[in-house]
């Protein structure tokens, strides 16, 4: 394992990004499946960094969805969930991150495909209903 890199005790500030539908992973270090993760950054990095990537963002969404959480250093705690939310992990090593980041980006992804479905259903419940209760879906179902 490589040396931590938070010392410990320390609380680590993450934010997961669905920025688009894919990112040419071979300019940037993110996630192919359009998620960045970013430790401890503040706002204006935050931006100048997003700016940076956005020539290898395919189709990028207005708005990104994210995820926010917590990671507390704590040395002999791996895994843990904390009452307030945060993560233990006993060490800040590039590996203990580097999971983290996968996961948090897939659950902004899986977040962001999820409210898209259920948009998708919202508009086909009552041409489902109207099927159910008339066996026709009507003019408005063309």
């Amino acid at each position: 394992m490589t040396d931590p890199l938070f010392p410990a005790n320390a609380r680590i500030s993450v934010r997961a990004m669905a920025i688009g539908e894919r990112i040419d992973g071979r300019a940037a270090a993110v996630l192919r499946y359009g998620a960045v993760v970013l430790f401890n950054m503040d706002v204006d990095d935050e931006t100048a960094f997003l700016e940076a990537i956005k020539p290898y963002v395919a189709d990028p969404y207005p708005e990104p969805d994210f995820e926010r959480m917590t990671i507390a250093i704590v040395p002999g705690s791996d895994g843990i969930v904390n009452a307030d939310g945060s993560i233990a992990l006993s060490a800040a090593s590039v590996e203990r991150l580097q999971i983290v980041a996968t996961v948090l980006a897939k659950s902004v992804v899986f977040g962001f495909y999820e409210r898209g479905l259920a948009a998708v259903f919202d508009r086909i419940e009552p041409l489902a209903a109207s099927l159910k209760r008339t066996g026709a879906i009507g003019a408005e179902g063309r």
